[in-house]
């Protein structure tokens, strides 16, 4: 998202990540953006709530600096306040807030969606819903009702060819914004959708993937005798007892060269699978992602 971070009148853009870091991309002051860094806490470690996170920056609690909330593969809200100032932010651990929100991989954002003053929650969720959590609370204390929704479940998932005329993906994320100008908030949703691509390819190239997938599963097969083989004589080598005898000290000699010889055996069979892997690639099925913005516009109240 872009939010002036440090209070210095500059956007700067701030991104989650599918680890769970969290980066912050520095407004320049010709315009560009510095190298992103990992936003820390105020103890020096890195700020991570789960995978697959989402932030997005708001007064959440009124007091004139910029907090985040964050988003996550579970579809859990977490806080992180500013216990600094709005011009140095320090921000603590991040808290998961107790929310009545069902769903996975959440992109929540902050907006007065109902015009009360008070700061609401907007949340995205993997199954293409969006989800409305007004505060019921104060701008110094926000509280949530229960979850209403605004835009309901895609029903398609991630397979882009069945989707139908109109209908949006998958992993939505928001952004609330009166988008044509009428004096209401509206929705922007982005999606996330794919298809599987089967290339064609001549008799010659089918050949070839089909003799590589059949040496993917043999490669696959010894790697994992190799593996099992392998912990196994870890396993020995660590629980045998120091050597007392010749010949203690000569089945040691033999673990030792047995094992040495197992690593090597693996590394070749790495070596081979990486190659396999990428003829795989190359003549097989592509997965294709594709991505949509969507907008729902605002319906004026009933009289």
């Amino acid at each position: 998202m872009l939010g002036d971070f440090d209070a210095d009148g500059d956007l700067d853009v701030l991104s989650g990540s599918y680890p769970g870091e969290l980066y912050l991309f520095r407004r320049n002051a010709d315009g560009s953006f510095a190298d992103g860094e990992t936003l820390k806490d105020r103890d020096g470690n890195a700020i991570k709530a789960d995978k697959a996170s989402t932030v997005f920056l708001a007064d959440w609690d009124a007091d004139g600096d910029l907090d985040m909330v964050l988003g996550s593969i579970r579809g859990d809200v977490y806080l992180v306040i500013n216990e600094g100032a709005a011009k140095a932010p320090e921000f603590g651990k991040p808290v998961k807030l107790d929310l009545d929100l069902a769903g996975s991989n959440s992109g929540p954002i902050v907006a007065d969606w109902d015009g009360d003053g008070l700061a609401d929650l907007l949340v995205g969720l993997s199954d293409g819903s969006a989800h409305w959590l007004r505060n019921v609370g104060t701008a110094e204390k926000p509280k949530f009702a229960s979850s209403e929704t605004l835009v309901e479940k895609s029903g398609f998932g991630f397979r882009f060819e069945d989707r139908k005329p109109g209908q949006w993906g998958a992993r939505v994320k928001l952004c609330a914004t009166d988008f044509n100008g009428d004096g209401r908030l509206d929705l922007l949703l982005g999606d996330r959708s794919g298809d599987v691509v089967e290339p064609e390819m001549t008799d010659e190239q089918r050949q070839a993937y089909d003799k590589a997938k059949q040496q993917m599963a043999e490669l696959m097969k010894q790697r994992a005798e190799a593996s099992a083989k392998l912990i196994k004589l870890q396993r020995e080598s660590r629980n045998a007892e120091k050597p007392a005898t010749d010949e203690d000290r000569q089945r040691a000699k033999e673990r030792a060269s047995e094992l040495q010889e197992l690593v090597k055996g693996l590394q070749k069979l790495n070596t081979e699978y990486a190659a396999c892997s990428q003829k795989l690639r190359e003549f097989g099925p592509q997965k294709v992602r594709h991505g949509f913005v969507w907008f729902f516009q605002r319906k004026p109240k009933a009289e």
